[in-house]
């Protein structure tokens, strides 16, 4: 929620959500950044001291020790690459399956 908070009065902004789609990029004028991860504010959480019992799906198996989630990203300004991500997301978009929340 913080996320969309942030950038829903923003100006040429679009954000779109589609369940079958798992792309990780934001297309930012001419220049395209890809990440590792996903855009959101656990990207960059780190426990150390995580004690899981028994996992649901194999209850024989638990967990001691830290978690984190790291990743990476890359700024994209080649002109042919980033059309075509941009040619990717238009693509996506046209889904019948994808809304435009913003």
């Amino acid at each position: 929620m913080q996320f969309y908070n942030s950038i829903k009065n923003e100006k040429n902004i679009e954000y779109f959500v589609n369940s079958f789609v798992h792309s990780k990029y934001i297309v930012v004028d001419d220049k395209v950044l890809a990440a590792s991860f996903n855009f959101t504010p656990t990207q960059f959480i780190f426990l150390d001291e995580v004690h899981i019992e028994r996992f649901k799906s194999n209850p024989n198996l638990g967990y001691r020790g830290v978690y984190s989630e790291t990743g990476c990203y890359f700024k994209i300004e080649d002109v042919k690459v980033v059309k075509d991500f941009t040619d990717n997301f238009q693509e996506i978009i046209d889904r019948e399956s994808t809304f435009k929340v913003i």
